[in-house]
């Protein structure tokens, strides 16, 4: 293909010199080309290296649902001129990069991008493959349900694939104003569900959307703190909808 071509070491031929260099500058040109080609790299280097990064990206079906679910909550009525994307849990950065410039490419409105994760070395892949994307971010290394990685800020949309069944142990502290419903002490997701819902913009600055991709066991785990969690969400009006995937 065009992009292995460009990554090759091997030297080009006189007549494919011109018809890869055509290429690149298409699929560099624009932001969606440079995202595809910074994320096909990514996997790409990691497949070759045998490198665990190569899970981090979120699945590209689970991304499609993710973007249509985006594309759905859009209102550009709420929204300002200048808009704040989160991903709590930001992996290699791909599902950060895509939702910022599909809003920007839907909205016509700048849009700034902020990530966290609690893994060192995944935050350095992150910050390589946003700046090959074009892409400004600000990154942090956090692990979000000790601390706000982003004091003082808030999102127009929050967009994060949380760790599967990750414990909570005592990390999430039941003082600690982002969880106003209850820490868990087992299943962490709905922790990191309550920490993206304390960085939404408030109400009156035209509130903001999280999207969360959880697994299925907090949605019915019996345990009294997860059901008032549960439950405190639904009588909050904090819950507009529940998809099961497949």
């Amino acid at each position: 293909s065009a992009l292995l071509d460009v990554l090759s070491d091997r030297p080009l031929l006189a007549d494919e010199q011109g018809s890869v260099s055509e290429a690149r500058t298409r699929l560099l040109d624009t932001p969606e080309g440079r995202l595809r080609f910074s994320a096909d790299l990514l996997a790409l280097v990691a497949d070759e290296q045998g490198d665990p990064a190569s899970k981090i990206p979120t699945a590209p079906p689970i991304q499609r649902v993710l973007m249509h679910v985006v594309d759905s909550l859009i209102d550009n009525s709420r929204l300002g001129d200048d808009m704040a994307v989160l991903d709590i849990a930001c992996g290699s950065g791909v599902l950060l990069a895509k939702v910022a410039d599909r809003l920007e490419r839907e909205t016509g409105r700048s849009v700034v991008a902020y990530g966290s994760d609690v893994n060192v070395d995944v935050m350095s892949v992150a910050k390589a493959f946003l700046d090959l994307a074009g892409r400004d971010a600000h990154l942090k290394t956090s692990d979000v349900l000790s601390e706000d990685a982003f004091p003082g800020m808030t999102a127009d949309f929050i967009v994060s694939d949380l760790p599967l069944n990750l414990m909570a142990h005592d990390k999430a502290d039941a003082g600690d104003p982002r969880f106003p419903f209850g820490a868990p002490r087992s299943n962490a997701s709905l922790a990191f569900v309550q920490a993206m819902v304390s960085k939404l913009r408030p109400p009156e600055q035209g509130g903001g959307i999280a999207v969360a991709l959880i697994a299925n066991t907090p949605l019915h785990a019996p345990d009294q703190v997860s059901a008032e969690i549960r439950t405190a969400l639904v009588d909050a009006d904090l819950l507009r909808a529940v998809i099961l995937l497949p």
